[in-house]
């Protein structure tokens, strides 16, 4: 219900605003399933992009610095984070599936082009949308994110 009343928020913010999703046409990728790290080693505004060239950051590295470092000011405390991991099951060692459903937009724009959710993230901040399934704890996750300025 809670997202219910999200969603008709966001539709009196935004009149004209459709939600258009077609998953037919979404091209999902696995990550390795060496990309997730023990988040709890995830410090806040300490990022792997600031230690290490981009492109040897890995997809989990993007995801903390983008949970730690949102559009909007944030206060993230030291462990928000691994919490955030635990519940929604993205954690080492534990045979996790991740798919990633959106991709990079610079480097493969046709990737989200199967709903326009993604558009206004692209002109800025950027776009994730993950679904991530553990069989231990046999729960499966869906994260997405979009904003603009």
């Amino acid at each position: 219900m809670a997202l219910d009343a999200l969603f008709r928020e966001v539709q009196e913010l935004n009149p004209g605003f459709r939600l258009l999703v077609d998953v037919k046409q979404a091209q999902p990728t696995r990550w390795n399933s060496d990309q997730v790290t023990d988040p709890r080693k995830c410090l806040p505004r300490m990022y792997a992009s600031m230690t290490k060239a981009v492109s040897f950051v890995t997809d989990f590295e993007w995801l903390f610095q983008a949970f730690d470092d949102p559009p909007y000011p944030a206060q993230c405390e030291t462990g928000l984070f691994a919490d955030f991991c635990e519940v929604a099951g993205l954690w080492p060692s534990r045979d996790v599936e991740v798919f990633d459903w959106v991709g990079n937009p610079d480097t493969e724009p046709g990737r989200s082009t199967w709903s326009n959710y993604f558009d206004a993230g692209k002109e800025w901040w950027g776009i994730w949308c993950l679904t991530v399934w553990n069989p231990r704890k046999r729960t499966l996750s869906a994260l997405a994110a979009s904003s603009t300025d």
